[in-house]
């Protein structure tokens, strides 16, 4: 293994933390559909978020199926969820 899948990794754990504070901080939200809208916002910009990071990721050769590991999913189910997104 060489040092930029180890940065991948700690800059993988830091996305986590954040995600998880991103988590708990929505609890605070109103309730009924301006929270349903907000969580949704949160969704979808986690959503561009982990595009983001699995194009970086891949860009420091970081491989499909530590990707997948990293996702709980096989190699091949995170290369076809992705590698159109990075295509385009």
């Amino acid at each position: 293994m060489h040092s930029t899948t180890d940065a991948w990794r700690c800059e993988q754990r830091d996305l986590s933390i954040a995600a998880a504070r991103l988590a708990l901080s929505s609890r605070d939200l109103a309730s009924g559909p301006g929270r349903l809208a907000a969580l949704a916002t949160v969704l979808e910009e986690a959503e561009r978020a982990l595009r983001m990071e699995v194009a970086l990721a891949r860009g420091l050769d970081v491989s499909w199926a530590e990707i997948g590991a990293s996702l709980g999913v096989t190699r091949q189910a995170a290369q076809q969820r992705f590698s159109l997104a990075l295509a385009s």
